[in-house]
């Protein structure tokens, strides 16, 4: 396991997978295992009333990379789009924190698999994936998770996986890359653990705008404020 020098962990195995038919060979593929730790994230609690409470929250997730070769970067265009792409899934995920209603903690399902892929932006090198340390680029990253919320004893899940995605500018990618996969979540449905709805739901934290964006703001309402005087 190889130790990056900021704040997460990625090591790559060797795992063999064995086709049905006897007489075919045998394929060993590449996965990398990303690890992160210390990672922060928000949350925004739908409360049945109409209410949110925002949950900030920090822990660590694993990820796995399933290449599609023997070495680290091997992908191939599996859905006929042009892009190469390989598929990933979120195996860990343990977030804590407090809330109004007690401690809080999220991690995944295991009855659900939290499933995803990693596709280039532009295939420039056709059998590798386009994103350093592998060749230049950025690429789409996502996972389609499945929660489970224990929020002051109570566990809630959601049926309907919640799409985290982003784009990446390295593999594995940085913690604030990530971490910013959690923002602007689509809100899903929240079920105990017997199946009914609960009347809460669970969506991501819009982004806070950069100081840059409230000058620009700022400064086009001074401009819209300049032309009207002007017509009067």
């Amino acid at each position: 396991m190889k130790r990056h020098t900021y704040t997460f962990v990625y090591t790559t195995l060797l795992i063999t997978s064995l086709f049905t038919q006897p007489v075919q060979a045998v394929s060993v593929n590449a996965v990398e295992v990303d690890i992160y730790r210390g990672i922060n994230v928000s949350f925004e609690l739908l409360l049945p009333t109409g209410a949110v409470e925002t949950l900030n929250l920090s822990g660590s997730a694993q990820m796995n990379v399933f290449f599609e070769g023997t070495a680290e970067g091997n992908a191939f265009d599996n859905n006929g789009n042009g892009l190469d792409e390989v598929s990933t899934e979120m195996v860990d995920l343990n977030l804590t924190g407090t809330s109004s209603f007690g401690s809080i903690t999220i991690g995944l399902n295991p009855s659900l698999g939290s499933t995803g892929l990693i596709e280039e932006l532009i295939n420039t090198t056709p059998g590798t994936l386009d994103v350093p340390p592998f060749t230049t680029g950025t690429a789409d990253s996502f996972f389609d998770v499945f929660f489970t919320l224990d929020i002051g004893g109570n566990v809630m899940l959601n049926v309907d996986p919640m799409r985290i995605a982003g784009i990446i500018s390295t593999k594995p990618a940085s913690p604030g890359e990530f971490e910013n996969m959690f923002l602007r979540l689509p809100s899903v449905a929240l079920y105990d653990e017997t199946g009914n709805l609960t009347g809460y739901g669970l969506a991501g934290v819009p982004p806070v705008p950069e100081p840059a964006t409230y000058g620009l703001m700022a400064l086009g309402l001074a401009m819209l404020g300049f032309i009207r005087r002007r017509r009067k």
